[in-house]
């Protein structure tokens, strides 16, 4: 079972959602990964290896994968080391106003 969140900034208003499950996968014969989401996965969750998680960059906002096998530490746009995996915002920093903080909008979750 997966839940979705959507996180809201308090003062421009953007909305990042976000799964719990991220982006699971295993590699197929040819190297290319295969993704299995819930609840489509036919099975093949169990054979995953890793995960391709969303994440921002609070600096620059570039949204991008971090792969669990190889961890991001720093952003893929910008370089700099404040990013963020978008299903843990709550309270931190919008990347578009620079002003606001994000907060979960309780109202707007979906569970898969």
């Amino acid at each position: 079972m997966a839940m979705r969140i959507t996180f809201v900034c308090s003062e421009c208003g953007k909305k990042i959602a976000s799964w719990s499950d991220g982006n699971p996968y295993l590699i197929e014969s040819d190297g290319k990964k295969r993704y299995c989401y819930h609840p489509e996965d036919n099975g093949l969750l169990k054979d995953c290896i890793g995960n391709d998680v969303p994440y921002i960059c609070l600096e620059c906002g570039c949204e991008f994968l971090s792969d669990t096998r190889e961890p991001a530490t720093s952003c893929t746009e910008c370089e700099k080391e404040n990013i963020s995996s978008t299903y843990d915002l709550e309270g931190k920093k919008c990347p578009d106003c620079d002003k606001g903080v994000f907060a979960q909008d309780r109202n707007d979750i979906a569970i898969s």
